[in-house]
């Protein structure tokens, strides 16, 4: 039997993540994007995130990656993360992390 949600159809996406991601940095390029827990002087603003971002995607780009590859990441949670995810997203491609904190002596 068919089940019919109570909840609004969820529109259909009309374009790639990433740019809406990297868009979104834009917004307020002067407001800091992440703060580093143990040091509050280390810090990241909008644009720098956005710069980086596109330097990331421009390496994976030289490196041919693009849709349908896959890259894993390995690395703590961090601002260089949100970089390479959207930098992946970008390029068309798709990701698989392990955050190295949490899973370790799993």
């Amino acid at each position: 039997m068919p089940f019919k949600s109570i909840f609004p159809s969820i529109p259909i996406e009309t374009e790639p993540y990433g740019k809406r991601i990297l868009e979104s940095f834009l917004k307020n390029p002067t407001k800091k994007a992440f703060i580093h827990a143990q040091n509050p002087n280390k810090l990241i603003t909008y644009q720098k995130l956005y710069d980086e971002t596109l330097l990331v995607a421009a390496f994976l780009e030289k490196h041919g990656f693009g849709h349908k590859d896959i890259a894993l990441l390995f690395l703590p949670n961090s601002w260089e993360f949100v970089e390479i995810l959207t930098a992946v997203c970008l390029r068309g491609g798709a990701f698989s992390a392990i955050c190295v904190i949490r899973d370790i002596g799993k």
